[in-house]
């Protein structure tokens, strides 16, 4: 079973309809179906662990249709094995100013700052033209130690629009570029003929190539250097090579190099209070009163059962949840916040439902709170997985430690 994860789309009916194309289509491997990926589906980190560790993950890229396998052992390192020399594994091996985030919105990787403008807004742009100037953040390191500045960016982008003449498909978005210039070491300045928003996805997303190591090869040899296999293999994101034998399988190891992004305070979970009522009776809530200055998800679990009660997208606010219709017995709510610096805390909130008695009352007691605070460096994007000769789908939504607060 396949889906798409080039498609992030908010609709899932449309999703559907796309994906049922594909089937009808003919893909490889003769699928008989998809999976109905969304919010509500979502796979719990027991589910994900039980999928992924210790098993053979199989796929294969839609366009190129080129096979791609990834064996995790039960402590989770991971070997890719690529009999087609794809470049399934580059997302992980190569940064872009922009990826998407858990909610399918652009998050900065390598941008920093972004400036749209057009002749409406700033005369000195031509008429029907959009400027993007993007100021990228400073320690990006490629894995050979040199710095990656704005002379990389923006010779990623003329060599794709310049090479493109010589079949190049990288090119293929980029007729509509008609200037590159780097006014300062970390500032770059695309310009396009055309006055339109929709530019931003046709650059944001591309990897970033070494000036140092391109700089050397022609536009009509775009075709001579392998992303994966090339030497020197020289690569700016989370992951390196540390093994492999071309046509057979590769192992990807931490990049020393990689940037993290600078350390930013975990949430704050403010003291709450244990919760106790009387079966049957109404108007009962927890109310956690949460802050940080860039909030990610929040989950909510009952004792030990590792399905969420809520789970979602947390934008800083507090968070509610009723407690009512529960049967007489002790429950304890833990709260989890994770936000983009990968920090992670949570808070337990104990809920007492006391038998039936002639007068209802309701009572709370001061409680004690537990935090945790903890990070771990996750590539998390939208991961599709085909899980041994059965192929199943599941898509994983996890922390993007890479992923800088926007």
């Amino acid at each position: 079973r396949y889906m798409m994860t080039n498609y992030p789309l908010k609709d899932l009916k449309v999703m559907e309809h796309i994906a049922e194309s594909y089937v009808k289509a003919g893909l490889p491997g003769d699928p008989s179906g998809f999976y109905k990926i969304s919010a509500d589906n979502r796979l719990t980190g027991k589910e994900i662990k039980e999928l992924l560790f210790g098993r053979k993950v199989a796929g294969f890229t839609l366009g190129t249709e080129k096979q791609w396998w990834i064996e995790r052992s039960r402590d989770g390192k991971a070997s890719v094995r690529d009999g087609d020399d794809s470049d399934s594994g580059l997302a992980n091996l190569y940064s872009s100013l922009y990826q998407y985030g858990p909610d399918m919105a652009p998050r900065p990787d390598l941008a920093e700052n972004l400036l749209v403008e057009t002749h409406a807004i700033n005369p000195a742009v031509p008429s029907g033209h959009t400027r993007y100037t993007i100021d990228i953040i400073q320690n990006a390191t490629w894995s050979d130690g040199t710095p990656l500045t704005a002379q990389d960016v923006a010779y990623t982008f003329t060599y794709e629009k310049e090479s493109y003449a010589y079949g190049n498909p990288a090119g293929t978005d980029l007729s509509h570029l008609v200037s590159v210039s780097t006014p300062t070491t970390y500032r770059v300045v695309l310009e396009f003929d055309i006055e339109s928003y929709w530019q931003f996805s046709d650059f944001a997303f591309d990897y970033i190539l070494p000036y140092h190591i391109f700089s050397g090869i022609a536009y009509s040899a775009w075709a001579s250097w392998d992303p994966v296999f090339s030497d020197p293999q020289v690569t700016s994101g989370p992951f390196i090579f540390t093994s492999y034998t071309p046509g057979e399988y590769y192992e990807i190891g931490k990049n020393p190099f990689y940037y993290y992004p600078p350390p930013n305070p975990a949430p704050v979970i403010e003291s709450a209070q244990d919760l106790t009522y009387e079966v049957g009776t109404t108007g009962h809530q927890i109310t956690w009163q949460v802050s940080d200055d860039n909030p990610l998800l929040y989950t909510i679990i009952r004792d030990s059962d590792p399905t969420p009660v809520a789970s979602n997208v947390w934008d800083g606010s507090d968070i509610t949840l009723n407690v009512d219709g529960l049967a007489v017995g002790t429950y304890n709510y833990t709260l989890f916040l994770a936000d983009y610096s990968s920090n992670i805390v949570f808070s337990s909130i104990i809920v007492t439902v006391t038998p039936a008695s002639s007068s209802s009352t309701t009572t709370t007691t001061n409680t004690t709170t537990t935090s945790g605070t903890g990070g771990f460096p996750l590539n998390s994007n939208l991961l599709l997985l085909a899980v041994g000769s059965v192929a199943v789908i599941a898509v994983v939504i996890v922390l993007i430690s890479k992923f800088r607060p926007s």
